[in-house]
């Protein structure tokens, strides 16, 4: 079997994208996203879609490449979107930009990419200079005097260090048993709190006992596997509710 590297694979995805109608944009980006299902052993939803992706959309039978992504409907912590069949990893995109900004208007304070063992470098250096810009607007809308920090992208052991900076840390594990949020809060003072949301591949075994071992809390979302922009967005609204309830002060 010919291995391929990474980079090569996604130039390769993005001139057939485009070759049928597809924006710059969207072949990129869902190129970067085809490689980066197969990077963490997802191949189901990899490259091996291309094949059916590709004459779909040239026949008019698959995704409509070009078509406005729209928020149909929208509260301070949910929103839904009509992607208009469009490519799901593009309107899957608009909604990390969405998770952003609702997470700045909750009070995130800052935002830093972690460079995982499943997440790719490329994807989240692109993306900041759009990020900062969501961010910025997102502070105006709520009313914030302080822009959020939208930081560059940084390696899991640069976050583990960082984790010295923050009076508790929180680490988003479907596996968690118990009330950490709750627990966590209700000891808060004015202190930084350090929020840790893995890619949808979740952290690996060695990622999560690393943060264990530096007394990172786990929590849990529920049972079901949500997106990293669906955990964010509910994990800084209970953050932000726990700590009101528990009369405390402090900024994620």
């Amino acid at each position: 079997m010919p291995n391929i590297p990474a980079e090569r694979l996604i130039r390769i995805s993005t001139a057939l994208f485009k070759a049928v109608g597809a924006s710059d944009y969207e072949a990129e980006r869902t190129s970067e996203l085809l490689v980066k299902a197969n990077l963490r052993g997802h191949d189901s939803h990899g490259v091996i879609r291309l094949p059916r992706y590709v004459p779909a959309i040239k026949d008019g039978s698959g995704a409509t490449v070009g078509a406005k992504i729209e928020v149909v409907k929208e509260t301070p912590t949910t929103a839904l979107i009509n992607g208009n069949r469009n490519l799901g990893q593009v309107s899957a995109t608009k909604a990390m930009e969405i998770a952003i900004e609702k997470c700045v208007e909750l009070g995130l304070n800052a935002f830093s990419p972690v460079i995982t063992e499943r997440s790719m470098k490329r994807d989240t250096v692109a993306r900041l200079g759009r990020w900062k810009k969501i961010a910025v607007e997102a502070m105006k809308q709520s009313l914030r005097v302080y822009a959020p920090d939208v930081r560059q992208p940084v390696s899991f052991g640069d976050a583990l260090r960082e984790m010295e900076n923050f009076e508790r840390t929180l680490v988003a594990h479907r596996q968690a048993a118990g009330d950490a949020i709750g627990e966590c809060c209700l000891h808060m003072r004015r202190g930084r709190l350090g929020l840790f949301i893995g890619p949808e591949g979740g952290f690996s075994e060695a990622e999560i006992k690393a943060l264990r071992e530096r007394g990172a809390l786990m929590f849990s979302l529920g049972n079901v596997r949500l997106k990293s922009e669906t955990a964010a967005i509910a994990s800084v609204a209970i953050i932000r509710r726990s700590v009101q309830e528990a009369g405390g002060v402090g900024a994620v």
